[in-house]
């Protein structure tokens, strides 16, 4: 009889187990939560980076535009150009250039059936 006894003294307690899971399944949540905010963290320092790199690349190809424009407008080069081509055409001084300052007249236009006003 004294052997049944010490059986349910030694036995666990249900509610000390339940709270000792409950603690487990709240550190693994935590934990798991923090990981995948890391992770996000991370995937959008990669994407920043990446538009960042775009960035750049699209600054260098501006300026290499600029700079092809620039050597397209230039008017010695222009004259130098056209001299090696051997056109005819002059440079235009800007005593020589008339500016027209008058309103433009309303300009209608019909293709098909649409008619078109400037």
């Amino acid at each position: 009889m004294t052997r049944n006894r010490k059986r349910y003294t030694r036995s666990l307690p249900l509610s000390g187990l339940i709270r000792i899971g409950m603690f487990g399944v709240l550190a693994t949540g935590l934990g798991c939560g923090f990981v995948h905010v890391k992770n996000q963290h991370v995937a959008k320092g990669d994407q920043k980076r990446e538009l960042e790199r775009g960035i750049v690349k699209l600054e260098k190809e501006i300026d290499t535009i600029k700079l092809r424009i620039a050597e397209v407008t230039d008017r010695d080069a222009i004259r130098i150009r056209l001299h090696v081509m051997g056109s005819d055409l002059v440079q235009i001084d800007g005593h020589r250039r008339v500016i027209d300052r008058a309103p433009a007249e309303r300009v209608a236009m019909r293709v098909g059936r649409f008619e078109y006003q400037n």
